[in-house]
């Protein structure tokens, strides 16, 4: 819980901790590099399903376009600032390896369906179980501590449950004039702190995501920019990251620019119905709001500030489904793959 540095958050803890007990609505989170916390309460069980993302609230929307999207409708918000006082990663589980034979083979389908030339790239991904005797508040709090750049969150609905993540990735941010986006993709384990030397694999995995995007906001937007990509960490993994803008034309809606850029190639996949099919054929479990987004929808200013839903577990009780996947090209080696995701599930893992 909350070192004596950070004792300003308790109240907004224990305000959270009251509304599930009462099996009321709340999110909790905090921006990148943010100091602030910010605490949304909803004093109803009701489910809001937002229509035409002209709504203001915080929206949890899931993976799959066909099943609703919740939003949380505030009555109360509290905010605290919080200091973190964490000087290193923590300690690191091994690696949990049930499931390994069945993602290779899931990988391996993939990269033969992609030589096939029915795909040209899809994110396979697996859910893993794990037990932990800590409460999603004391979990929540490991997550500030650790993850300052990512956007960290704990929220609750009655229809969802309880969900957290620490995502390293924006969706999409928008004002009434400018709209901004990032192309996340590629992933190398951190070395001693090294970046890594990428490969043509993750080059065009990457370009892949910039190339959709860009495509989606010529639609809508005007002066589109797109960063060279760099290198960024994200708990214990490197990504590819390139920021993508643009200005907002007179008949712009931002309803429609969600729906043609979700899901993306960095969740999905290319083309995206077809990959889409391949998840939902061959994937072993419901993804729910795993991949989904997440955030702030018309807050402040009419800003709308949206967080793809990676890193993230659900919790049950003592056991907690942790999430984690990769994308898959023609260049992909399944056992390769594997690893991919035990690296990736370390960032919730190490939380336990």
């Amino acid at each position: 819980m909350p070192s004596p540095e950070n004792k300003d958050i308790d109240r907004l803890i224990s305000r959270a901790t009251k509304q599930l007990e009462q099996q009321l609505p709340f999110v909790v989170y905090r921006k990148p590099f943010d100091k602030e916390i910010t605490g949304l309460f909803q004093n109803n069980p009701a489910t809001s399903n937002p229509v035409d993302f002209e709504e203001r609230g915080f929206l949890f929307a899931p993976f799959e376009e066909s099943e609703a999207s919740i939003l949380l409708q505030p009555d109360e918000q509290l905010t605290a600032d919080f200091e973190s006082t964490a000087n290193s990663t923590g300690h690191l589980p091994q690696p949990v390896e049930m499931g390994k034979e069945e993602h290779v083979k899931l990988v391996q389908l993939a990269v033969d369906r992609i030589a096939s030339g029915e795909l040209d790239k899809v994110i396979v991904s697996r859910q893993i179980n794990a037990k932990t005797d800590k409460n999603c508040f004391e979990i929540f709090i490991a997550a500030l501590e650790r993850y300052s750049n990512s956007f960290c969150y704990l929220w609750f609905h009655p229809a969802t449950g309880i969900w957290m993540g620490a995502s390293p990735e924006v969706f999409l941010s928008a004002t009434d004039e400018n709209i901004e986006t990032v192309a996340l993709a590629g992933t190398l384990k951190t070395e001693n702190g090294i970046q890594p030397v990428w490969t043509t694999k993750e080059k065009d995995e990457q370009q892949m995501v910039t190339d959709f995007i860009y495509n989606c906001f010529a639609q809508q937007l005007d002066e589109i920019t797109v960063s060279t990509p760099a290198t960024i960490k994200a708990g214990s993994v490197w990504h590819l990251k390139s920021k993508i803008s643009g200005k907002v034309r007179a008949d712009f809606e931002l309803g429609k620019l969600i729906q043609n850029l979700h899901p993306t190639p960095a969740v999905c996949g290319f083309p995206k119905q077809k990959a889409f099919g391949f998840i939902k054929e061959n994937e072993s479990y419901h993804r729910r709001f795993y991949t989904g987004f997440l955030g702030e929808l018309n807050f402040r200013d009419n800003q709308t500030n949206l967080y793809v839903n990676l890193r993230c577990m659900k919790f049950d009780n003592a056991e907690v489904s942790i999430f984690a996947g990769g994308g898959i090209t023609k260049n992909s080696i399944p056992e390769l793959e594997w690893i991919e995701t035990q690296h990736k599930s370390q960032t919730m893992l190490s939380l336990l």
